[in-house]
């Protein structure tokens, strides 16, 4: 071996070890020394932090500026909510005149998106995820015990799944059209 890399990961002291690659040798096995242990009483206060305020972009559309961009489609005292991010968006609704929630749309499976709902026990509305990463929000905690621990070229950003899952309502995917209090929304993948 040329080069011993060590990544410890930061929870749970896993280390896992890869040898340099010599001219002419594809990439070293990766081996894992230990199974990342799943801790569901581990806490993560304030996972993404809010930024600001609301926004009205039309008669019956704002934005809440969370963690991630919340916006809530308005029709009378209810709400159809795009994304939850921290949850602060409840908190706030009275503002524009809301008093309740029927439903959420989620965008994608970033913790960013839903970290909010993870801390809520029972919520009243439905939850419509993408079909394609429901996984990542109905089995968080199948995902976290078994994921492995190593230098990932690639990019991908399940690092960014939820801590807990959370009650999916409808999983949806591209062409699928769902509708509420008389407007029409038509997913794309």
């Amino acid at each position: 071996m040329r080069l011993l890399m060590p990544i410890a990961a930061a929870m749970a002291g896993s280390l896992a070890m890869l040898p340099g690659c010599a001219p002419g040798q594809g990439p070293p096995a990766i081996r894992v020394v230990e199974d990342f242990p799943f801790d569901p009483g581990r806490s993560h206060e304030g996972d993404f932090t809010p930024t600001g305020g609301w926004s009205r972009l039309s008669e019956n559309l704002y934005r809440l500026e969370d963690c991630c961009n919340v916006y809530v489609l308005k029709h009378e005292n209810s709400a159809l909510l795009v994304d939850f991010g921290s949850g602060r968006v409840l908190e706030h609704l009275k503002e524009i005149g809301v008093d309740k929630v029927d439903r959420v749309l989620v965008t994608h499976h970033h913790r960013d998106q839903v970290q909010g709902l993870c801390d809520l026990e029972d919520y009243g509305f439905q939850v419509d995820v993408p079909a394609g990463e429901a996984r990542f929000f109905e089995d968080v905690e199948s995902f976290w015990s078994s994921v492995k621990i190593y230098i990932n070229y690639n990019c991908r950003s399940h690092w960014n799944t939820i801590r807990r899952s959370i009650r999916v309502g409808r999983k949806v995917a591209g062409g699928d059209l769902i509708s509420w209090n008389g407007t029409g929304i038509k997913v794309i993948d």
